[in-house]
């Protein structure tokens, strides 16, 4: 759960990173909001990710966590290679 956590929030910065340097959110379903408000998609982008959290734990699903956190280092990984080519 906290590897999550922590991998939300570099997700997080290297989403503003991106988005700073002039990438676009690749989530389409958030896209609009970071397009709206940079702040409120980042907001409710850690919401989410505290819902999933809160979720997981009430259905006794905390294996479902190694498969996301393999997914969010690879977005996280992904950011960061986009960052370095955007430049």
């Amino acid at each position: 759960m906290f590897l999550f956590l922590i991998l939300n929030i570099l997700d997080c910065i290297t989403t503003y990173i991106g988005i700073q340097s002039g990438l676009s959110e690749g989530n389409i379903l958030l896209s609009f909001l970071f397009n709206y408000n940079i702040y409120l998609g980042l907001i409710v982008k850690m919401i989410l990710a505290g819902g999933v959290v809160l979720l997981l734990h009430l259905l006794k699903k905390q294996h479902l966590y190694k498969v996301l956190n393999i997914a969010f280092a690879a977005i996280v990984v992904w950011n960061v290679v986009w960052i370095i080519l955007g430049y």
